[in-house]
Order: C-alpha cells, then structure tokens, then sequence
C-alpha cells in the first residue's frame, strides 16, 4: 500500500478506497457510487449499508460525491442523514473537497444544509482559506455572503489569512476581490512574521504585489518591514530571482541596502544565487556593491565560492573590489584558492587582484601550496 500523503491536497484524485477486508464489498459498492452518480445504485445500497461507512482515509461517501461534483449523489446521502460535517484523516469535510474542486453547486447545496464554512482541517484552513487557495473566486464571494466578513481575517495553522494565502499563491483575482472588502486587514503577520508583501515577493508575484501597493496610505512602512529573518520583502524576491518583483518593490521605496540575517544585503543574496541580471539591477538603483556582511564578506567572497568566472567578471564590471579581506583576512582570491575554485581563482587574477596580501597566518596566495590549486595556470 502506498504511504499517506502529508496533505490534503497530495490525495486530491480521491482515489482512496481499500479493497477487502478493511471494507465490506456493500460498502466499497456505495463509495463507488457515490463517486460516479449513480443514485439508484445508492439508494438501493443504503437499505443494507451504513451512510457514513468509512474508507482507510476515513472518508465517507459523501466526501466521495462532494469531491466528484456529484450533485444528486450529495443530495440522496443528505436525505439518508449522511453526516455533513464529517472529517477524514486531514479534517476535510464535504464540503471542503467541493470547495477544493470547485464545484460550486454541492457547495450551494450543503450551504442550504448547513455545512458550516468555518470547521478548521488539520491545516487550519477553512472553507474560505481553501476557495483563496484555489483562486475561486465565485467561492469566495459565495462565502463572504454567507458568513460574517471577520472570517477575512481569520488566520489558519501557519498563521495567514485568506489574502495571505492568495498572494502567496499569485491568485491574482482573488487578491482583488479580497482588497475591495474594507474589514481586509493588511497588517497581518503569519508565524513567521510575514506579511503579504514577503510571501507575494518570495513567489515572484509582480502583478499580486502592484494590487498590494495600490493601498499605499496602509502598506507604505511594511514595504521594508522585517520578519522573524530579519528580511524585508526583497530580499526574498532577489533570493528568487523575481526580477519583475524587485522593480515593484523598488518603485514603492523597499530599502536597496537593507540587511538581513547576518547583515545580509539583497546584492549579496544575488550573488549567493548568481543571479547576474539581479546584480547589475540592484547596482543601477543604488546597491552598494561592496557591502561586508557579518564576517565581513563581500559579494565578490560568494561569487569566488560559487566558482563562476562569468560572475567574478561582472561584478568587478559593477565596481566590486577584489582586495577586500573578510574578518579571516581573506581577499576573494584567497577564498578561491582556499577552497579550490579554479575558475574564480583564474578571473581574479584577470582582473588584476592582488596575490601579495597576507592572510591571518600570514600567507599570500601565491606561497600557499600547489595542492591548494587545482589548474595549471597556478605554477
């Protein structure tokens, strides 16, 4: 048997149902028909099969029915009092596989039974965390009418609410019915201190970012706010490479030169990932290209480390200095050789740095021993 999946959404096919013995074959008889629609089939099984029989994920027919869009199907198991709210192994009601699937009438139908669209998963999410979730925004809508709007608000297991969520997702048409409702709170911080901002950014969500920024009077301060990385949202965009993110960000004033952890600046995170494009745009809007971190590292240190020539050659390109040591007296080219980078050692002294300077044991490069080096250009 194949192993669990750890969310709801890795089993969204539903395909669940044991065979013998863990179910009776009336009662493997009556998922089926749940799931296909065939409701004189159902009606004729649950004379002599319990309604609420469960599978190995503990879901019931209803669940079956609910996530096929089976309408009828739904409506004969409510009529033989199927318990509506129900949970399987993941706390999924019906009514959240419907909302997952989108099918909007079963969710109409068990709305007029009373399903109740604020039961938590063992995600935490709600029905209206999943309609945000899943970009359906008829859903949300539906939702917000039926229920009052501080579910807006509502935070799930990670701490983030439905518009968190959405943004995260780049669910861009969910984001701007969320922000049309005036109790949308936009201050909201998840468990790790994100805002919407941090995760549209992370997810390289341009567009999610734009309709975020409009609101300029609420989001101007959490543009540059921290979390619990001491990262503003740009950094997360440049970690990505999310070009697009990182103009947005910018034109609304993120901080170029702001640090995170280790005092991290976002022209060394895009030199830890090698993104060029990113470099020569943070350099045209002001990025301070020799910025040490907290063992005094440049961003010329990790593109030695990343051994790349063709980044070594930009970044001196952009004005980086190549005899900068860290706080272990080390000059990139030290590093390089060191760690037996031979390309970035190579592009180093194309670029005229120096091989004289002394480290803390008070070694130049070049007096360290040939199995430092790993090419023939070192003897």
């Amino acid at each position: 048997m194949a192993a669990d999946p750890l969310k709801p959404e890795d089993d969204c096919d539903m395909a669940t149902t044991l065979e013998e013995p863990f179910m009776s074959k009336g009662e493997l008889a009556l998922h089926e028909a749940a799931r296909t629609g065939k409701e004189a089939r159902l009606e004729e099984l649950l004379t002599i099969v319990k309604v609420d029989c469960r599978n190995n994920l503990n879901r019931t027919a209803l669940h079956m029915a609910a996530s096929k869009g089976q309408t009828g199907a739904v409506r004969v198991l409510l009529e033989y009092k199927a318990g509506i709210e129900l949970a399987d192994k993941y706390g999924m009601t019906a009514l959240m596989w419907a909302t997952y699937f989108g099918h909007i009438e079963v969710v109409e139908l068990l709305l007029e039974r009373s399903a109740s669209v604020k039961k938590r998963n063992k995600l935490g999410m709600h029905a209206l965390h999943i309609a945000a979730d899943q970009n359906n925004c008829e859903l949300v809508r539906l939702y917000l009418t039926k229920t009052k709007k501080s579910i807006l608000n509502d935070t799930e297991k990670n701490g983030q609410t439905a518009l968190m969520i959405a943004a995260g997702k780049g669910n861009i048409e969910v984001v701007q019915l969320l922000l049309s409702y005036p109790e949308v709170d936009l201050m909201v911080k998840d468990a790790k201190k994100m805002t919407a901002l941090h995760l549209a950014a992370e997810n390289g969500c341009a567009k999610v970012l734009e309709e975020l920024l409009r609101e300029v009077y609420k989001l101007r301060d959490l543009v540059n706010e921290k979390d619990e990385s001491e990262r503003i949202p740009l950094h997360y965009a440049v970690e990505k490479g999310h070009i697009g993110a990182i103009r947005c960000l910018l034109t609304h004033g993120s901080e170029v030169n702001a640090t995170a952890e280790r005092e991290m600046t976002a022209f060394h995170l895009a030199a830890v990932k090698g993104h060029m494009d990113v470099l020569k745009y943070l350099k045209e809007h002001g990025a301070n290209v020799n910025a040490l971190n907290l063992t005094h590292s440049t961003a010329l240190h990790y593109a030695a480390l990343n051994d790349s020539a063709e980044q070594i050659f930009t970044l001196v390109s952009l004005g980086c200095e190549t005899s900068l040591p860290n706080n272990r007296n080390q000059t990139p080219l030290h590093l390089a050789v060191e760690q037996n980078k031979p390309n970035a050692a190579e592009a180093l002294l194309l670029c005229d740095a120096p091989s004289t300077c002394e480290t803390r044991p008070g070694k130049p490069p070049s007096s360290w021993p040939r199995e430092a080096a790993t090419s023939a250009w070192w003897t």
